[in-house]
């Protein structure tokens, strides 16, 4: 007869669509959990972005009502209540730094420089951000994400709230130490003779007053931040493994996996002034190309666009050509934005990068694939729908990026199904995201949100408050494991996910039906529910499946997941529910995890 014990819920994560719109300004709070290293008296705040003119909003400083001012930094300390109110910004940033006054901010980046050897003073400093946009009355949804897709530095977390209701959260699972995460990833570049180029030290009195001391080897370094591979100075040579192994492996894959189709929608663009292609090029439609890498080291995409629901009369373009040289397909992989060459429609070349039209949406869904290990992997899919058993290298773009109900109960690949345990080696993926993605809820690459949704949603309606935490450096408790669940009352997203993470930690391994889950969901209508609970290492367990009708709730007491074999515990849980679109709303109570006495 075997006992149990329980282990409960930490950190939720709550996915958020958008709610009726109207307009009003969002309240930006921020806490500093961090106090007793860094005072708010230390910590500098500034408003940046690419498109400063749409930056609207007022704060109070040193007892003055003001307007925001793009550029300007502020003392944490001297804002009032630590609150601002956020009118409007179009790819806004806030930046926070500590110890320095931010004051030599690019006008094309929006940010302090974060590379080495800057004259930016704030680049001997550690200082991070957060990424927005913000828009008011009927305009699109606004959100709100955390990112390291250019450099890690400054532990933060992102919560909304709506009438004073936690709606949503992004961050970590739970907050690993920030040694921790420098330490792992500056092994990622260790070695190699332009690792200062990743590893950024403070070589100042001001830059090692807050840097975090992490040995390598036989040295000890002050740490500011660790640089992500697509931003190494390009004048050396990137010291991240290099992607040009992996490519050759796909030039030569065999079995089909050399190729891959590339399917997805484009949602439309506005041309840009000067535009070099015609307006079909930026017309919402479906596309359909094939790419595979030469025997030269080329990526070649060959398709058209075609028409789909949503396009009416609106044109589609033709059969193109786009090809990504062999030099700058490696590093491409990386940055997300090489340059590439298309057919054009007047007998030549064209050249592109970065030109938000159709193609760099069928570019960016092979170069995603690569970052994640997706090209030429022989492994099978572990979901449940019509892809089960499939070889996911041999799978459409459209099946690896999904989270429609086509691909049953399981409808998301995971950071843990992905990266590393794809490829028949560990360094056929981009390693930095590959470390972060199960950790931290950021961008770690330029095409995260093809394998996740990073971002709070903030439209009027949906939220009111977002809070920014900076977070203490040295982590949370090794464990969560506590004598009852704790309460959360969390809503359910409708048309939507709704997710909570728990982290478990010191336990040994167990067979899956020696594992039990209490759940508590209330909810009108069960039936448009699917819940389903994934282990850290990516092992799906689905709870429900859109059975049960009205009137019904989900209440598990102590149930055994189904399964035989053995589960790693430790690491993070995660549960997530769907609705389907009914304009009914529901609950998620509590849910713990309770495993076998040892």
């Amino acid at each position: 007869m075997k006992t149990f014990r329980l282990a409960a819920l930490s950190l939720a994560a709550l996915a958020l669509l958008p709610g009726l719109a109207q307009v009003q300004a969002l309240t930006v709070t921020f806490t500093n959990q961090n106090s007793a290293a860094v005072p708010n008296s230390n910590i500098w705040v500034m408003f940046g972005g690419q498109n400063n003119g749409t930056l609207a909003g007022t704060l109070t400083y040193s007892g003055t009502a003001q307007p925001i001012v793009f550029g300007t930094s502020y003392l944490l300390s001297n804002i009032a209540n630590q609150t601002a109110q956020l009118s409007a910004a179009t790819a806004g940033k806030i930046c926070i730094a500590y110890g320095v006054s931010m004051t030599g901010t690019s006008t094309q980046l929006g940010n302090p420089d974060f590379q080495p050897n800057s004259s930016d003073p704030v680049s001997q400093a550690r200082w991070d951000k957060v990424e927005y946009s913000q828009f008011t009355g009927t305009l699109p949804s606004s959100g709100w994400n955390l990112s390291a897709a250019d450099f890690f530095s400054i532990p933060l977390e992102i919560n909304t709230y709506l009438s004073g209701i936690l709606v949503g959260t992004e961050g970590w699972h739970p907050l690993t130490p920030t040694a921790t995460v420098f330490q792992s990833l500056g092994n990622l570049s260790s070695g190699s003779p332009s690792q200062a180029y990743a590893v950024i030290t403070g070589t100042t009195p001001s830059g090692t007053l807050n840097s975090v001391p992490v040995t390598f080897g036989q040295q000890t370094l002050k740490i500011l931040r660790i640089i992500n591979p697509n931003n190494v100075s390009t004048a050396v040579a990137n010291p991240y493994n290099s992607l040009a192994p992996y490519v050759a492996f796909t030039s030569t894959s065999t079995g089909g996996l050399n190729s891959v189709t590339v399917h997805g929608t484009y949602g439309g663009a506005t041309p840009p002034s000067g535009a070099v292609l015609p307006a079909a090029a930026y017309s919402n439609q479906d596309y359909d190309f094939t790419g595979s890498i030469s025997p030269a080291g080329d990526l070649i995409l060959t398709g058209s666009g075609t028409a789909n629901i949503n396009t009416g009369s609106n044109p589609v373009v033709g059969a193109q050509t786009l090809t990504v040289q062999a030099a700058d397909l490696p590093n491409g992989i990386y940055t997300g934005t090489p340059n590439y060459y298309l057919n054009s429609y007047q007998n030549g070349t064209v050249a592109l990068q970065n030109s938000n039209c159709i193609y760099d949406q069928v570019l960016s869904d092979y170069l995603a694939g690569m970052n994640m290990g997706l090209v030429a992997t022989s492994g099978t899919d572990p979901r449940t729908g019509v892809t089960a058993g499939q070889v996911l290298g041999l799978e459409t773009t459209d099946a690896w990026y999904s989270t429609g109900p086509t691909y049953g109960a399981d409808q998301q690949l995971t950071p843990e199904q992905l990266f590393g345990t794809l490829q028949p080696k560990g360094n056929y993926y981009n390693q930095f995201a590959g470390y972060l993605a199960p950790i931290y809820d950021a961008y770690g690459f330029p095409y995260t949100d093809k394998l996740a949704k990073p971002l709070l949603n903030t439209t009027p309606g949906a939220a009111d408050t977002i809070e920014i935490v900076i977070l203490p450096d040295q982590g949370q408790v090794a464990s969560v494991e506590t004598p009852g669940s704790r309460q959360l009352n969390k809503k359910i997203s409708r048309f939507g996910s709704t997710k909570s993470a728990l982290r478990v930690d010191s336990r040994a391994r167990v067979q899956a039906d020696d594992l039990k889950l209490q759940l508590s969901i209330d909810h009108p209508t069960i039936g448009d529910l699917t819940v389903r609970l994934i282990s850290p290492r990516g092992k799906v367990f689905r709870i429900h499946n859109r059975t049960g009708g009205e009137g019904n709730d989900i209440a598990y007491g102590a149930t055994p997941l189904d399964g035989n074999s053995e589960v790693v515990v430790n690491g993070t849980w995660r549960l997530e529910i769907k609705d389907r679109n009914r304009p009914v709303e529901g609950h998620l109570l509590n849910w713990a995890l309770i495993f076998p006495e040892e």
